[in-house]
């Protein structure tokens, strides 16, 4: 009996997308097979992804030379807006537009922190100087005081009299308004007559007489102003001979542009023809209305300028 041989397992998707991979011969075009190589070789990492590859595989596959380069010059994107979106961008933005340029002074690399800098100094030597004033000597041990001075001013006598002559103090008015015995000044509580009794009550002060008198002045000029104004606009009847000389006026004009108007051709072919119709309709309209409305009205008032 013969030994049988060994079943093999049967190959991974892997392995037959990467033996693909490696054919060297294609039909088509060159740019054809060059698709066709990217397409396979993106299926592979996506197999890759979630498939557990043989021993050796990952290397092999990984390895290829050109793989990187031709995926990231194929599929990589860019947009078409990449420019204009960085010069909007840069119009957009300005430096220090939110808070303004800075009013502190920057500091400097030069004045950088130096060993020992931070710590307490002693302040500067002062000279001595011994031109100052002295205390008074200490009395010696045989300086003695004068003893036995005596005055002859008798200070009973002389205190009784400064009291006697002395002005008396008159008490401060106070008054009291509980029961308990709260007091309080009465100068300042205005229950003590103290205002009434100066020269100048009840008399209207220097300042108020003077306001008053500019507001007077101020209202006859406005008053005038408003009187001049009324008489310059002020209404003017015009007499019967200026009515009938405007009446006939306004005839002879509407008469003037009647005829020019029936001058026209009778066939309107054209638009300066259909405009020039129009003008002579509105100024004939707007004559007949003045003419009406002075034939209606016997009295007739005009305004001054």
């Amino acid at each position: 009996m013969g030994v049988l041989p060994a079943p093999q397992a049967p190959p991974h998707p892997v392995q037959l997308l990467a033996k693909a991979l490696r054919q060297p011969g294609l039909s088509g075009s060159p740019h054809r097979r060059r698709d066709w190589r990217l397409r396979t070789r993106a299926l592979l990492c996506d197999a890759c992804a979630g498939a557990t590859l043989p021993y050796g595989l990952q290397l092999s596959v990984s390895s290829s030379p050109n793989m990187q380069t031709e995926t990231s010059s194929v599929f990589k994107y860019v947009s078409i807006f990449k420019a204009s979106i960085k010069d909007n961008t840069q119009k957009c933005k300005a430096a220090m537009k939110t808070m303004g340029p800075p009013k502190v002074e920057l500091p400097s690399p030069k004045n950088f922190l130096k060993k020992h800098s931070m710590e307490k100094t002693l302040p500067p030597k002062k000279k001595f100087d011994r031109n100052e004033p002295r205390k008074p000597p200490v009395p010696l041990r045989t300086d003695h005081p004068v003893m036995g001075i005596r005055s002859e001013t008798n200070f009973i006598n002389t205190n009784a009299a400064d009291v006697i002559l002395g002005v008396t103090k008159k008490p401060k008015p106070i008054y009291v308004d509980k029961k308990t015995g709260d007091k309080h000044d009465l100068e300042t509580s205005g229950l003590f007559p103290k205002y009434i009794n100066k020269k100048d009550y009840g008399v209207t002060p220097e300042y108020i007489c003077k306001r008053n008198e500019e507001v007077k002045k101020a209202q006859e000029e406005y008053d005038n102003y408003i009187q001049e104004n009324l008489r310059k606009a002020a209404m003017k009847r015009i007499s019967d001979e200026e009515r009938e000389a405007v009446l006939q006026g306004l005839k002879k004009n509407w008469e003037e542009v009647h005829k020019e108007f029936q001058s026209l051709s009778v066939f309107i072919d054209s638009i300066p023809k259909k405009i020039r119709k129009q003008k002579l309709e509105e100024e004939m309209k707007q004559l007949e209305h003045d003419i009406g409305v002075i034939e209606k009205h016997r009295i007739i008032y005009i305004a001054n300028k």
